[in-house]
């Protein structure tokens, strides 16, 4: 599982302890590979090494298009939102919008401070966690299997009369198209299960 992480650079000594346990239990105990380790960039930025300093603002003079292109390699995307950006709330939007699943860690007692655009949004990709700074390791922990079995997409054809239906049924249920099929086929396959294990 390849994942990119998204953080808040103006806060970026507060957060640096956060961010080393999140990639510590993603990336050492569970596995999955972090597309981008921008933190070390960062930390490397603000040495007194010149050489280090010079790849961070090498990096940074095509920041937009460094960004979106790790964003688009990964299977999904980790955001720590406690404090208020702007530009972490744009990077989650732009991985939301190219179909890739974000997974929002946030402090309880700063849940305020999660944009209402995003709040309020009503996204399968979209999932906020909120924890106590102590139980942050065990909360991924305990989440891990939610996020672990990857999404492949396909192109998916139907005529007409089968979209219509599909769009008549997601509206009855209040829910996307694709959640729709999904739900579909996740009863077909327990049925199925359920048929091999009878006697």
């Amino acid at each position: 599982m390849k994942y990119y992480l998204i953080g808040h650079t103006s806060y970026f000594e507060e957060y640096l302890p956060i961010y080393k346990q999140i990639i510590s239990v993603l990336s050492e105990k569970a596995g999955w590979k972090l597309v981008d380790n921008w933190i070390n960039r960062e930390v490397g930025a603000q040495s007194e090494d010149p050489d280090k300093a010079s790849r961070f603002y090498k990096y940074y003079k095509d920041l937009y298009k460094n960004t979106t292109k790790k964003i688009k390699q990964s299977d999904i995307v980790v955001a720590e939102m406690s404090e208020k950006s702007t530009t972490v709330a744009q990077q989650v939007v732009y991985a939301l919008e190219n179909n890739i699943p974000v997974w929002c860690l946030c402090n309880e007692n700063k849940r305020q401070n999660i944009p209402a655009f995003l709040s309020t949004r009503h996204d399968d990709k979209l999932d906020f966690s909120y924890y106590k700074t102590e139980k942050l390791v065990s909360l991924i922990e305990e989440k891990l299997t939610d996020f672990t079995k990857r999404e492949i997409k396909f192109n998916f054809y139907l005529d007409q009369s089968m979209y219509d239906f599909l769009e008549k049924l997601s509206i009855e249920k209040k829910s996307t198209k694709s959640k729709v099929i999904r739900e579909i086929l996740f009863a077909e396959m327990k049925e199925k299960q359920s048929q091999n294990t009878k006697p």
